[in-house]
């Protein structure tokens, strides 16, 4: 049916594609992370803004630590214990992922059901997958491959890097913090 979503099921009875699913995703953990980051300062969101949500990320915060820009990718559920870092966000039409073309200072993913967040620095992740200032790259490791958790137009492409990876290699590597207990307990910034 013209018109129509596909897939899965919202809040107001009409069916979802991925990108109204990606989007109400995001919307439900925005309500999570926003007191979290409030809590530790202040925050600008770009989501209205494509340009800048594009080049900066999804939020600019301000707080005892500095102003970082901030990529937040969020997800219903770990499954899998992996991170899908995005090389193209549609690789038919060239389109290069976030991973490449985010300037972000902070990469933030937030799994919902387990209100897991993590968080690294994004220059020091992008180091460590694909190389630099004398060190080895790892993104051949991993295989580069198609997403498939949802369906969608985009054939969207990527490497699923386990956690347990992440932990290990990056020093800023912070998580699991669940940002509503941080915020009822009123914890420390990591």
């Amino acid at each position: 049916m013209a018109g129509q979503c596909t897939e899965t099921k919202s809040k107001r009875g009409c069916l979802m594609g991925s990108f109204e699913r990606n989007q109400e995703t995001e919307s439900l953990g925005l309500m999570d992370i926003i007191p979290y980051a409030e809590n530790r300062g202040q925050i600008i969101l770009t989501g209205k803004q494509m340009f800048l949500q594009k080049v900066v990320g999804d939020m600019i915060h301000a707080g005892k630590l500095g102003t970082h820009r901030i990529e937040l990718k969020v997800e219903v559920r770990n499954r899998w214990g992996n991170l899908f870092l995005e090389s193209f966000s549609n690789r038919k039409w060239m389109t290069r992922g976030w991973m490449d073309y985010s300037q972000a200072d902070w990469l933030w993913w937030y799994f919902l059901e387990q209100r897991e967040l993590y968080h690294m620095d994004f220059a020091e992740l992008r180091e460590w997958m694909f190389g630099g200032k004398g060190k080895e790259a790892h993104a051949l490791k991993y295989p580069e491959r198609l997403q498939s958790k949802h369906e969608q137009a985009n054939d969207t492409w990527g490497w699923a890097v386990p956690i347990a990876d992440l932990r290990e290699a990056l020093p800023s590597f912070k998580g699991p913090i669940d940002p509503v207990a941080a915020v009822a307990n009123s914890l420390e910034f990591p």
